[in-house]
């Protein structure tokens, strides 16, 4: 019999923050690049946001299925993984002129830039896609 201790609680890694370059538009004094502080989300978590953005659809024959919004879905995953900046923070939103995060994320980064954070925050959630992959997902 193969011994489960391995698989204990107490004897898991857990996984640590990172801190991951989304932009070289973001310096510090010193004109260092200021990189982006991001971490994993619980499974209880993924599936709460997947909930929050899913929606019931009729397709053909009256028949409704469940649709993920995989754009608002990812949107969600990088919000409650990013760390830092702390996009809920009243004077960044309003340096930006946005009123909330999600707005925040839109008018920081450019596509580019949400791509390469969307895929870090993937790979700190275990899920090691590229980033042809995810384009396809958010166009779809």
């Amino acid at each position: 019999m193969k011994d489960l201790k391995f698989f204990l609680k107490q004897n898991t890694i857990p996984v640590e923050n990172q801190e991951v370059e989304v932009s070289k538009r973001f310096k510090d004094d010193a004109g260092n690049t200021v990189k982006f502080e991001i971490k994993s989300i619980s499974n209880e978590m993924d599936d709460a946001l997947r909930k929050q953005n899913t929606r019931q659809v009729k397709k053909a024959k009256g028949v409704i299925v469940p649709e993920l919004d995989q754009q608002k879905y990812f949107v969600d995953l990088v919000l409650k993984s990013l760390v830092y900046p702390d996009l809920d923070d009243k004077e960044l939103q309003d340096s930006w002129g946005v009123m909330d995060s999600r707005e925040l994320i839109n008018a920081m980064l450019l596509p580019g830039e949400y791509t390469a954070l969307l895929q870090e925050v993937q790979k700190i959630n275990g899920w090691d896609l590229n980033v042809e992959d995810i384009k396809d997902e958010v166009k779809n």
